[in-house]
């Protein structure tokens, strides 16, 4: 399988792997900077800690417009891979790797990609994982959740001692209706001109009417803003998520019965209210 893989100056492969103690594992370009920001900040503030990313696809069946509206799919993968290389270096991670397949190869062959990624983590083994929320609107992301889960699975059975905390972060839809007690804020307020940078560098996710450098800041200062009724903010943006970490630990688990009692609590506490009507 063909990757790009960007190491940062300071790094070998090896170490870069070694160092990496929180990671992004996500479908497209530009999505580990909307559902990771807060590890990014984290790690670009701290000597001792090293953000890295992993795109599972090449993001060649993007929408486009402007001036990339006639580019071939060839052409757009290679700009939004340009553009990752780019936000990783911004951003100081460890690594950046990308995988040169469809959305299409991922869905029909799961199995064997989490296997290749199973291999791929098998020498850094991050202590944090951000990836996509399993209520995400947007299948590919489903699926880059469901594989990830795999392979993080398949190292656990022989390696008993490594346990992660995963985070499912909000892209397509948000997490603001799941009940607070299986919701998890994800501080993104520090260096907002590191925010903005990070996500303006994908002007081809841009610049065709999709305005997601300003959709991403919004929602994650309005998640902040929602937070509470009767508190003032105590953050100037957060992420919304759901720790997948269960899934893990039981790995008998399916997806459909971890979300189970989310959607429950939610029915039952958006019902409560009017349960005496007449």
């Amino acid at each position: 399988m063909k990757t790009t893989v960007h190491i940062h100056p300071q790094h070998t492969k090896e170490s870069a792997c070694q160092k990496t103690n929180h990671l992004a594992i996500v479908a497209h370009q530009d999505d580990a900077e909307i559902i990771g920001y807060s590890g990014i900040q984290q790690c670009y503030l701290k000597e001792s800690d090293w953000f890295s990313s992993i795109t599972l696809t090449n993001g060649s069946g993007a929408s486009r417009g402007g001036r990339y509206a006639n580019l071939s799919d060839t052409q757009l993968s290679a700009i939004r891979q340009s553009e990752q290389i780019k936000a990783a270096q911004i951003g100081d991670y460890a690594f950046c790797i990308q995988w040169d397949i469809s959305s299409k190869e991922l869905k029909e062959q799961m199995e064997f990609f989490a296997c290749e990624l199973s291999q791929q983590l098998a020498t850094s083994r991050p202590d944090t994982i951000y990836t996509h929320c399993p209520t995400d609107k947007h299948s590919t992301h489903r699926v880059v959740c469901e594989v990830v889960i795999t392979a993080i699975r398949k190292i656990m059975q022989s390696d008993h001692h490594y346990k992660p905390t995963i985070y499912g972060v909000e892209v397509w839809g948000s997490l603001d209706w799941v009940p607070k007690e299986f919701l998890v804020e994800l501080d993104c307020s520090p260096m907002a001109n590191l925010e903005q940078a990070l996500i303006g560098i994908y002007d081809s996710q841009i610049d065709g009417n999709k305005g997601y450098d300003k959709a991403v800041l919004g929602r994650r200062m309005a998640n902040a803003t929602f937070n509470s009724s009767h508190n003032s903010d105590s953050a100037r943006s957060l992420n919304l998520a759901i720790e997948l970490t269960p899934l893990l630990s039981d790995q008998s688990l399916t997806i459909s019965s971890f979300l189970a009692p989310i959607l429950e609590a939610f029915s039952m506490q958006t019902l409560a209210h009017f349960n005496n009507e007449k």
